[in-house]
């Protein structure tokens, strides 16, 4: 139960509504890893390409829960593709 008064303000907009911050990828290599941060309840997707115009889906969709998720990259990887998240 919550005693009146308690609450002083209630926020303007839905926090999921909200748009989800950039996703920030990291990689590293030996071995090769991608690793990105999650937000809790974001639905996301870790594309890959060989050139900036054409994007594949390379992980299946997932949704984040506020903590780093990790993808093995394999060998060659981390320097044949380049990555990226979309994020909803």
């Amino acid at each position: 139960v919550i005693k009146s008064g308690t609450i002083k303000a209630w926020p303007t907009r839905d926090p999921y509504a909200l748009p989800p911050a950039a996703p920030i990828l990291q990689i590293s290599s030996a071995p090769a890893i991608l690793r990105i941060a999650t937000e809790p309840d974001r639905y996301y997707q870790i594309l890959r390409a060989t050139a900036l115009f054409h994007w594949e889906p390379w992980s299946p969709p997932f949704v984040g829960d506020g903590a780093d998720r990790t993808f093995n990259v394999g060998s060659g990887g981390a320097g044949t593709f380049l990555f990226k998240a979309t994020v909803k």
